[in-house]
């Protein structure tokens, strides 16, 4: 069953009935079905508009939510089409299994919220969040074939999810085109967790019901076995399709996939890049083991770009402090290697080009950062990460952090941030690069409030004995080695100061000194 439709425009002026044996259509306000006398709301507040599609366990309905000013929603009915009492009983599991696997994930931009789950009239009943898009199902059929860089673009939004997903130890297990759905905003979603499941180390090995779809799922999951590479066989598959239009027939004949043989033959119907070629092959091995093992790896291999020159350690040089003049009008550096007093502390580093994994523990979008950063709007780029920031720990509405959230600041989350700023500042900026400094000085003063002061001159955030003002903060790359992120909102730098514990002390300081310290615990 989908539950996608693409209808901003339509008029919502009716009732459809949820009675599988009637389906007649109401009128809008209609309370009980003036055909068969059933229910037309579901929970006295979701009201069923139309009927979206039907499968194997029953259908789905648009639907509005009149507790929530008529939002849309989908209402998934379950009808399986078995009679027998045991096959009943799993799938009964399987959708409950559904719900409960929505629930567990949270909220995730990419993933369809999980609004309710209820029996009414002795059918079970799942509402959940309306996504306004097209399925990529939908799209290949209207378009035609994709090409490398739009199935390569594919690849690095579905592998992040799979990242949230498999780090929670839940396996999709239906990965396919009619699966993933673009909004209108071009964003992909992963929808239909029916057949998920949650896997832990007795189940790897185990056994299990028969899940998945022909022609997308690999051999091990059609013997009941799957693994996290499960889902990323299924996603290649996805991209062999995408790339070629070659679609498994309902009589189960396959132009891509050789069945006396057992392996993939696509080369002779699409050119693509030897990366994304050698990914794929690897991805699609029948030996389980013989594949990628991990989203992450996979992204790695796609993004994959030589740096053979290794990054030295980096090299600091005690200067002078600066004043705010300074600061706000810096002088061009000298290219003179004799100088013997340089005009700022600076960290050498070689450049890399490598891109980033944006991985997230809790399910947040790293791509405006990217963006931002990208275009070097380091001001916005600033503005943006203090916001993430506060997501990360749900703190939004609070607009400043606790003690306690920097403790348990995920490290997946706090290293996609910091790697984005370094990738793109040529390393001048980011959490390692204001670690490396701090531990310098704190190798030479014992003191942490002293440390504390020592630091925010050396990365130029103090001046003179005074704070600046985040309207005297320099947002581009002559700013001093680590004056960026500076982890505050566009006020000034003494807001978001919080007390925590430094050398067994607590001072009060930026929350940029708590996630440097967090970093600190996340690379042990």
């Amino acid at each position: 069953m989908r539950i996608v439709i693409n209808q901003r425009s339509m008029e919502l002026d009716h009732s459809q009935c949820l009675n599988p044996d009637c389906l007649e259509v109401n009128q809008l306000g209609a309370k009980i079905c003036r055909k068969c006398g059933s229910r037309l709301l579901l929970g006295d507040r979701y009201r069923p508009i139309s009927v979206l599609g039907k499968g194997g366990m029953g259908r789905t309905f648009l639907a509005v939510d009149e507790h929530r000013l008529n939002t849309l929603c989908v209402i998934k009915q379950f009808l399986p089409l078995s009679q027998s009492s045991t096959e009943l009983e799993k799938l009964i599991q399987l959708f409950k299994q559904e719900a409960i696997c929505l629930r567990d994930l949270g909220k995730h931009p990419n993933i369809p919220d999980l609004e309710a789950f209820f029996a009414q009239e002795g059918r079970f009943y799942l509402i959940q969040e309306f996504i306004d898009g097209q399925d990529l199902f939908q799209e290949l059929r209207q378009r035609g074939r994709y090409n490398e860089q739009e199935v390569r673009q594919v690849f690095n939004e579905i592998l992040p999810i799979l990242h949230f997903l498999h780090e929670r130890n839940v396996i999709h297990r239906d990965i396919k085109p009619s699966n993933i759905v673009r909004r209108q905003d071009g964003s992909l979603v992963l929808i239909d967790f029916g057949v998920s499941k949650q896997l832990s180390a007795s189940v790897q090995t185990s056994v299990g019901t028969v899940t998945g779809t022909v022609g997308y799922a690999p051999p091990e999951q059609m013997r009941g076995v799957v693994f996290p590479c499960s889902d990323l066989y299924a996603l290649a598959v996805t991209s062999l399709r995408l790339l070629t239009i070659c679609l498994p027939r309902p009589d189960g004949s396959d132009d891509l996939y050789d069945p006396m043989e057992g392996n993939w033959k696509w080369k002779d119907k699409v050119a693509v890049s030897d990366n994304l070629a050698y990914v794929l092959d690897r991805l699609l091995q029948n030996t389980v083991k013989h594949r990628y093992q991990t989203a992450a790896e996979v992204w790695q291999a796609l993004n994959y770009r030589p740096n053979p020159v290794p990054t030295p350690e980096p090299q600091i040089i005690p200067t002078p402090k600066l004043n705010i003049a300074e600061l706000s009008h810096p002088q061009p550096e000298s290219n003179t290697s004799t100088s013997s007093t340089p005009r700022r502390s600076r960290i050498s580093y070689n450049h890399s080009n490598q891109n980033i994994v944006l991985l997230s523990d809790v399910g947040i979008d790293y791509n405006q950062l990217k963006t931002l950063l990208t275009a070097r709007k380091y001001k916005e780029a600033d503005e943006e990460t203090y916001r993430l920031i506060l997501s990360v720990c749900h703190r939004q509405q609070e607009g400043w952090l606790r003690n306690e959230d920097l403790m348990t600041f995920p490290c997946t989350d706090l290293n996609t941030i910091d790697q984005l700023w370094i990738e793109h500042s040529r390393r001048r900026f980011g959490f390692s690069i204001q670690k490396r400094i701090y531990q310098n000085l704190e190798r030479q003063i014992n003191h942490p409030k002293k440390l504390w002061l020592s630091f925010c001159e050396q990365v130029g955030w103090r001046a003179e004995n005074k704070w600046l003002s985040y309207s005297e903060i320099v947002f581009g790359v002559n700013a001093p080695t680590g004056h960026l992120p500076c982890g505050s909102p566009p006020k000034d730098l003494t807001q978001g100061m919080i007390q925590f514990e430094l050398g067994g002390n607590f001072v009060v300081a930026s929350i940029i000194a708590g996630l440097v310290r967090r970093l600190e615990h996340c690379q042990k």
